[in-house]
């Protein structure tokens, strides 16, 4: 039975869909929740770097610097992004902070930014970094989160976000929620 679980796409798309979300916003699960009930395959670029590398991404960061990161991430946006039919790429939060990836995205895809308030993203942060504290990257640590200095990060790490074609609020919701809104989107051409 060859192709049997192969997705079958419910839309049809004319150019990749790229979702963004700073860390709490969830935008994987809403990549995996929105590429699984419209049938469209899914890329995850920072999981995918991970994988290629054979270890994290803080790891990565550490051994060869953000420049080492983002080549890293170009290459898989280089090679994955031209793939058809279209799916959806969920990017990782440190993806766009580099310029090249930033332009391929913005030029090969239709970006949605997911965003929250600074409120929203320290409750979220701060529960995951409870649940899982080696997520993170090591300039996160949990002292972080209780300064300025945590919103003064946040505020740095804004490049190539706004210049998403799409943004969605996605304050506490749940991410089937933030989901209905993208496919909503989608359906709406």
């Amino acid at each position: 039975m060859e192709g049997y679980y192969d997705p079958w796409p419910l839309v049809i798309l004319e150019r990749p869909i790229t979702l963004s979300g700073f860390y709490g916003c969830e935008d994987g699960k809403v990549a995996w929740s929105t590429a699984a009930r419209l049938g469209l395959n899914l890329v995850h670029v920072s999981r995918l770097v991970e994988h290629q590398a054979g270890t994290t991404e803080a790891a990565i960061i550490a051994d060869e610097g953000y420049e080492g990161w983002h080549r890293r991430c170009r290459v898989v946006l280089r090679s994955t992004l031209p793939q058809q039919p279209p799916g959806i790429w969920t990017l990782g939060p440190n993806v766009l902070m580099d310029p090249v990836c930033a332009g391929l995205i913005h030029n090969q895809s239709r970006h949605i930014h997911l965003r929250q308030s600074a409120a929203e993203r320290f409750a979220k942060v701060a529960a995951i970094l409870d649940m899982n504290p080696t997520r993170f990257l090591p300039w996160l640590a949990p002292s972080m989160l209780l300064t300025e200095q945590f919103e003064l990060m946040w505020s740095q790490r804004v490049t190539g976000y706004e210049r998403a074609e799409i943004q969605i609020d996605c304050e506490q919701h749940h991410h089937s929620k933030t989901a209905d809104r993208v496919i909503e989107l989608l359906q709406q051409g």
